[in-house]
């Protein structure tokens, strides 16, 4: 369901998991068929399978190169991470530029690598507003959206989950844009990541004790502390298998400053880049790699400045955002969040090899 012109459509409700309680190896698709982290639109059609045999030796080359390229980029920021200066007293600004600089070069050659060749580029004149500080907030799609977007935006720095930094090549990347990681509530990998500077994720039920300790006010000391350093923020908080929007946490709107919508749209005919839970990860990635051409459109909106109701409720400031940006992208709005995710993810539930049903990979 999409838009008709005249508004935002209510927001899809999300499913009932207990109705996935009981120990069948094939889930009731009826069950699941609204959840946005699985897809059964694009299932594994002879086409796609001929690609996959045919277009290896594509894949294995655009691997290597990829590789290459994240050591290339991931060198100097691990040796800038190393020997720059404690946080608060950095002022040596000319490497950090450099460092900016090369993450951008690399992140362009990354997507061409990938597949990425030609890229669309819509409402450049938003990307830098004369005389005003805003936020870009971007629906999040799949693991290539912040590459995308350090390809397109100079000296950003962006928030991602604490377990990000604990990753290979990413993590040192991320550290040197200082980047703001938060630990998620019920993430087991969160959790167990060593990252000592990871913030916790918004909790609503109880105002925090530790003036740090929340993502929502990490977030509003960068932004007024480092105007320098521009802030980009996915408020679905993680990616999804289907064109939708999930509901925006509140991070990015507690500010009260401006913020300017990216939308990004990566159409689909054979094979969506959506990453929720597929089959398995490797594959998806080995799918991906596989298309000959890979498109996508990133859309800058003109920044979406707040009125005073809004600045003083940051929920309504955030779901009125959420609305223009479906309304541009012409999506639906869903009611749930990463938390359906895990619960997907905990039970064990995702598509078959073929991608054309769902199976419990917890059951034997």
């Amino acid at each position: 369901m999409g838009y008709d012109g005249e508004g935002a459509p209510a927001p899809r409700q999300r499913f009932d998991t207990s109705r996935l309680s009981e120990p069948s190896r094939r889930c009731p698709e009826s069950t699941l068929e609204s959840s946005p982290f699985l897809d059964l639109d694009h299932p594994l059609t002879p086409y796609e399978a001929m690609k996959l045999v045919l277009l290896f030796p594509l894949a294995l080359v655009r691997l290597l190169l990829m590789l290459v390229i994240f050591t290339s980029v991931w060198l100097p920021c691990r040796i800038y991470v190393a020997f720059r200066k404690p946080e608060g007293t950095n002022t040596d600004t000319s490497r950090s530029a450099v460092i900016d600089w090369w993450v951008k070069v690399g992140s362009r050659a990354l997507l061409f690598a990938s597949g990425w060749m030609f890229i669309k580029v819509q409402g450049r004149q938003h990307i830098q507003p004369p005389n005003r500080t805003t936020i870009f907030v971007y629906n999040h799609v799949c693991f290539s959206d912040p590459v995308l977007l350090l390809a397109l935006l100079s000296g950003h720095a962006g928030v991602a989950k604490a377990s990000v930094a604990d990753l290979p090549f990413v993590g040192a990347i991320a550290q040197a844009l200082d980047y703001i990681f938060v630990q998620r509530r019920n993430s087991v990998q969160d959790r167990l990541s060593k990252n000592r500077l990871a913030v916790n994720a918004d909790d609503t039920s109880s105002p925090s004790k530790d003036k740090s300790s929340t993502s929502q006010e990490a977030v509003s000391r960068r932004v007024f502390c480092h105007p320098d350093r521009t802030l980009v923020i996915a408020p679905e908080g993680t990616t999804k298998s289907r064109n939708c929007l999930l509901r925006f946490r509140k991070g990015a709107f507690v500010p009260g400053l401006p913020v300017t919508p990216v939308l990004l749209s990566y159409p689909a005919r054979h094979f969506h880049v959506g990453w929720g839970l597929p089959w398995n990860d490797a594959f998806h990635v080995y799918r991906l790699l596989c298309q000959v051409i890979n498109h996508v459109t990133v859309e800058f909106l003109e920044p979406y400045v707040p009125t005073s109701e809004e600045q003083k409720d940051p929920a309504l400031y955030a779901e009125n955002v959420r609305e223009t940006m479906a309304r541009h992208l012409g999506v639906e709005l869903v009611d749930t969040d990463v938390g359906e995710e895990n619960q997907l993810r905990a039970l064990g539930i995702r598509p078959n090899f073929r991608g054309n049903t769902l199976v419990r990979t917890d059951v034997c």
